[in-house]
């Protein structure tokens, strides 16, 4: 009873080695003798589980208290188990002898390997026959009996094929919808392997080619994390991709995804420059940058695709931007873009931004010049330098500012007529500032003619509506702020603003100015006005949609 004991624990662990598809499992226990030369199965090496184990089988114990229920396992159904041949090899007292054995030989293969001994030298080979009629062989050893923990272990053979038309984009789950156009593997990519040497039969990433595209890691056709030597049974692999932005432009992947500091380094390093026409770039993560986008040669263009956020910070560190020389003058851009063109919304800047040129310099932290769209973005940078142009949110401001706030310290130190808003430096013509508060300090240090305004250093037309701003000024700003702007260009319609109303609304400027702004204590009612822009905070209201 003790030897069919052994042999039913031996046998049916070499055939749960040999055919395992389940998931995963321990190093396979296999037959070794103990010091007192009794054989018994490999202790605590472990066997492999069955479909619902993550371990366990056929490890631990010895062969006296381990029963076979022990070693049950899901078969692979596309084995035919009458055919497997089981060879193993026995060298004793210097002489090798090899024997054979089918499936139904379970008595002789009890009997040869209950009569090992202790310094016998075992090598086993298997062979079995798959439905389709394909072989499979594995094999192990040679290793010594009773010396260390040795046991034999076959290693599970399987067959891989690599599915290139069936790539992967790695990104899908983030919205980046873009797949690889095209994968070229060069070299084997396809055959029956064993555990151990799966992994070096796999094509190298350098072997895939998909512009655009750099390879990732192996998935199973079905999704699953594939790694040689663990995943098990035959499978169909696909190369997972993601994008390349590192990549020539013109393989540049129209959506654009950032999910960590890495990514968003390799995308300002080689295409920072780039107007993004027709591309949406989208941050999962906070990053940091020194560079901005559209820093020079397209300066004048600028950005003109879609930045969004998702309400991630962006730590700037920046210097001014040279644009090229416009009317024989250079001018100089400072913030997270030199100019937009496009849309940037949902985005909060940090950090610093130094701008320089004077009258012809233009500093913003979200960007320096707006022609575009800035939508739900905060900014709590602190701006300086000696640019005339500086506001919370931009520089000068052409187009739309909605939903936006300034927390950060905004500066000048220009001679030439500064002007400072805590949204925008300038409002100029049919631009549009809705929604917007600042609570940020204002600073016009060198001169009389600072125009300093809570919203808009400089109005020269459009409209500011819906807005509110605590800054009320100190010994820096001269007489020229303003609660909602420095200086009145162009006739102005104050619409539902918000401001400490015994101050001036505005520097100076003779431009008609209709509408009466609102005591800041009642700014909330903003929010009974607009809740689904608006929302309650403490003292005074808050964005819905803004980060924070």
């Amino acid at each position: 009873m003790k030897k069919y004991t052994l042999f039913v624990l031996i046998y049916l662990f070499v055939l749960a080695l040999i055919t395992s598809c389940g998931g995963g499992g321990g190093g396979g226990g296999a037959v070794s003798f103990s010091h007192s030369n009794q054989l018994h199965n490999g202790g605590d090496a472990g066997g492999w589980g069955n479909g619902n184990q993550t371990g366990g089988g056929l490890g631990g114990g010895s062969a006296s208290t381990i029963s076979a229920e022990a070693g049950t396992f899901t078969p692979c159904d596309d084995i035919d188990w009458t055919t497997i041949t089981l060879e193993i090899t026995v060298t004793s007292d210097g002489a090798t002898t090899t024997h054979t054995f089918d499936s139904g030989d379970k008595n002789a293969i009890a009997e040869l390997l209950t009569s090992l001994k202790k310094g016998d030298t075992v090598s086993v080979s298997v062979e079995i026959e798959m439905e389709d009629s394909s072989t499979r062989t594995s094999s192990a050893g040679p290793i010594t009996i009773g010396v260390g923990d040795n046991h034999i272990s076959i290693p599970t053979p399987y067959k891989f094929e690599c599915s290139t038309e069936s790539c992967v984009n790695a990104y899908e789950s983030y919205g980046c919808t873009d797949s690889p156009s095209a994968t070229l593997i060069s070299g084997e990519n396809s055959g029956i392997y064993t555990v151990n040497d799966a992994a070096s039969k796999l094509p190298s990433a350098d072997d895939i080619e998909a512009p655009g595209y750099i390879f990732d890691h192996w998935e199973t056709i079905d999704g699953q994390p594939y790694t040689p030597g663990v995943s098990r049974g035959d499978v169909t692999i696909v190369p997972v991709m993601k994008p390349d932005y590192t990549c020539a432009y013109g393989d540049l992947v129209d959506n654009i995804v950032i999910t960590n500091q890495q990514e968003f380094n390799d995308l300002m390093s080689i295409h920072a420059d780039q107007d993004f026409d027709g591309k949406e770039i989208k941050l999962y993560c906070n990053v940091s940058t020194s560079t901005s986008f559209s820093k020079s040669t397209n300066a004048t263009d600028g950005f003109k695709g879609t930045f969004d956020g998702q309400g991630h910070t962006v730590q700037l560190s920046v210097g001014y931007i040279t644009s090229q020389n416009i009317n024989n003058v250079n001018h100089y851009y400072s913030g997270l873009f030199a100019i937009n063109q496009g849309t940037i919304k949902s985005v909060k800047v940090t950090g610093t931004v130094n701008g320089t040129g004077g009258e012809n310099g233009y500093v913003g932290g979200i960007a320096a010049v707006n022609k575009g769209t800035i939508e739900n973005c905060a900014n709590a940078a602190r701006t300086d330098g000696t640019a005339r142009n500086n506001g919370g949110i931009a520089g000068t401001n052409y187009s739309t500012i909605n939903q936006c706030y300034n927390t950060g310290e905004i500066r000048s130190n220009a001679t030439f007529e500064p002007e400072i808003g805590g949204i925008a430096g300038d409002n100029i013509s049919s631009a549009v500032i809705t929604n917007c508060y600042n609570k940020g300090t204002l600073w016009g240090v060198n001169s009389n003619s600072t125009r300093v305004g809570g919203i808009a250093g400089y109005y020269g037309g459009g409209s500011i509506s819906n807005c509110y701003n605590t800054y009320n000024g100190n010994s820096y700003t001269s007489w020229t702020f303003g609660t909602l702007c420095g200086l009145a260009a162009s006739g102005m319609t104050v619409t539902d603003f918000y401001c400490d109303t015994s101050k001036n609304l505005y520097g100076t400027g003779s431009a008609a100015v209709s509408g009466t702004p609102n005591p800041l204590t009642s700014a909330g009612n903003l929010v009974t006005a607009n809740p689904s822009i608006w929302q309650a905070g403490s003292p005074y209201p808050t964005l819905v949609n803004a980060p924070y």
